[in-house]
């Protein structure tokens, strides 16, 4: 019988599992249900790639965008795309569809949507064991997470009427709170795995400036002077046109990216992106999720996400190749000023209700990262810090504080 080693050398063209891929794996593996979060660019879908190959029967992969499960699939070997299955289009014929990569190879990978799982299942009966329920970009299925939808609510009740499968939730980022909404959301005991969130290639900076005026000549002179693909993070829309627009006039290979776009014009621009054909993509936090482009060597936020969880994962789609990459948050004065007085004045007026509700929580979530942006020491450590994991470094030679000292 083949092992995951083999697997990855046969059929993937990888020398093996990573170090930090094998307790996952391993875990799976010994039929224990799995929390595993790895570092953006960890290589997560491997860790249940692997194991269905080594099973039979059906591997349902839970996934939060089209264009990510798009991704996913075209990227699969030849031996995988056999037996797998998007759910999307018409309920009949994807049961045949199903059906027939049961008799061809004994097992099928079937990728979803929240929603169309749900549809799915109410409609047909599926025609073998359901071994694995596989949560991918698991921390969407938290109601902390901005990308949470209410279809992710129906996940345990599936669950149950699928028999009951093994669960295996995969992310790159998950804060105490995330990751005790994903514990809690079904009747299970998990294992849980972390890796090391440190990644020595990306450098960390934030800078402050009096004006935006004076923000935007700062990332015009990173722009000129950048050695790679680029991605701009905005907050809004207008910003995202707007920049673009100037960028453009540069002469400057730039695209905007938002949710204002139809679902084909944003899947055109992320393969343009992806091939090298744009250089520098402006999004919304509508863009990265998944992205399967190592090259990326700057990261730039226009203006600070919303949480420290936002950033990571944003930082986090820099560098994925080892190669160094430069990761810069802008901010101006007035608008620090004015997000600080509001937070301070909502924290003080939540603090006479429940600390224990949604809306206070998100809050010191929101102050954790205005703490990370005034910070004067390591960025690296306080980013390992707050998600539960130690350093045995002072100083990480690898952020704009540690390099000042």
């Amino acid at each position: 019988m083949e092992d995951a080693d083999q697997i990855c050398r046969v059929y993937f063209s990888k020398p093996g599992l990573r170090i930090h891929q094998r307790p996952v794996v391993d875990a799976v593996l010994a039929g224990n249900n799995v929390i595993g979060i790895l570092a953006t660019g960890g290589g997560k879908s491997l860790t249940y790639q692997v194991p269905y190959m080594l099973s039979t029967g059906i591997t349902i992969v839970v996934s939060p965008l089209i264009a990510l499960i798009d991704d996913q699939v075209n990227g699969l070997p030849a031996a995988l795309r056999e037996s797998t299955v998007i759910l999307s289009g018409e309920n009949g014929m994807l049961f045949k569809s199903i059906s027939q990569a049961l008799v061809n190879t004994g097992r099928c990978l079937i990728y979803t949507g929240p929603e169309k799982l749900s549809h799915f299942i109410r409609s047909q009966t599926l025609p073998a064991h359901v071994i694995r329920l596989v949560l991918d970009e698991a921390h969407c299925a938290s109601e902390w997470g901005n990308t949470f939808r209410d279809a992710y609510l129906l996940l345990p009740s599936l669950w149950e009427q699928l028999g009951k499968p093994q669960i295996q939730a995969m992310t790159a980022t998950a804060s105490e709170s995330t990751l005790n909404d994903l514990m809690s959301m079904f009747p299970v005991s998990f294992t849980v795995i972390r890796s090391s969130i440190y990644r020595s290639n990306l450098f960390l900076t934030a800078i402050e400036h009096q004006a935006t005026e004076h923000r935007d000549d700062h990332l015009q002179m990173l722009i000129r002077n950048r050695v790679g693909p680029v991605i701009i993070y905005a907050n809004s829309r207008s910003y995202v046109d707007r920049t673009t627009k100037w960028l453009c006039d540069l002469g400057l290979r730039v695209e905007g990216f938002h949710a204002g776009m139809s679902t084909a014009e944003r899947s055109e621009i992320q393969k343009r992106f992806i091939a090298g054909q744009t250089e520098i993509l402006v999004a919304t936090i509508a863009f990265g999720m998944g992205i399967d482009k190592s090259d990326v060597r700057h990261v730039f936020h226009v203006e600070p996400p919303s949480t420290l969880e936002d950033y990571q994962q944003q930082v986090g789609r820099a560098g994925r190749d080892g190669d160094s990459s430069w990761c810069v948050v802008f901010d101006t004065m007035n608008k620090r000023r004015h997000r600080n007085e509001a937070l301070r004045a909502a924290i003080k007026l939540a603090q006479g209700n429940d600390r224990d509700s949604f809306s206070y929580k998100l809050l010191l979530r929101k102050h954790a990262l205005e703490r990370f942006l005034k910070l004067g020491g390591c960025r690296h450590n306080h980013l390992m810090a707050y998600s539960g994991e130690s350093s045995t470094k002072q100083r990480c030679g690898h952020c704009d504080n540690c390099c000042r000292r």
